[in-house]
């Protein structure tokens, strides 16, 4: 079995929660993994295999987008790096990509978008966009429930 940790194991040890001859045991496999703005060329790696899983094709990122994802800091590492992926692939699909769909979808996050190489407001109509699919996402939503409500009546008139 393998596992991982972001506790301290020393400190549960001290607390009783976690044996001390299986921690001293542990102590000899730590396994470091580096975090993601430490290595650009290994980021651009991990988005485009994600990217490949999030979309089910051999697609991969445009280049001005894995700059961006290079210059961000990544407290979330991977699992934020795959979410923010996985929006960008929800909200604007796998084709034609560009960097203001990028932005829009960190400003959905609460992120600083373009980490201010551009002026404010950039970023208006991908955010705009953004804001219209998801409204489109809550009208299909709607509609495919009123498809659903009507199906036994429509069922009764034929």
């Amino acid at each position: 079995m393998i596992a991982a940790t972001n506790r301290s194991l020393w400190s549960m040890v001290q607390a009783g929660k976690f044996r001390e001859d299986l921690y001293y045991r542990l102590r000899h496999f730590l396994i470091f993994t580096p975090e993601l703005r430490g290595d650009p060329h290994n980021l651009e790696l991990i988005a485009n295999q994600a990217w490949r899983k999030i979309t089910g094709s051999d697609a991969r990122l445009p280049q001005e987008i894995l700059d961006d994802l290079c210059s961000h800091r990544w407290p979330g590492n991977v699992r934020e790096l795959k979410s923010v992926l996985g929006s960008l692939n929800n909200f604007f699909g796998a084709e034609e990509l560009h960097r203001e769909h990028l932005d829009a979808v960190f400003q959905h996050f609460g992120l600083v978008a373009g980490y201010g190489r551009r002026e404010a407001g950039a970023d208006r109509p991908a955010l705009l966009q953004v804001e219209c699919l998801k409204k489109i996402c809550r009208a299909d939503d709607a509609i495919h429930a009123c498809e659903q409500e009507l199906k036994p009546w429509r069922m009764d008139l034929d």
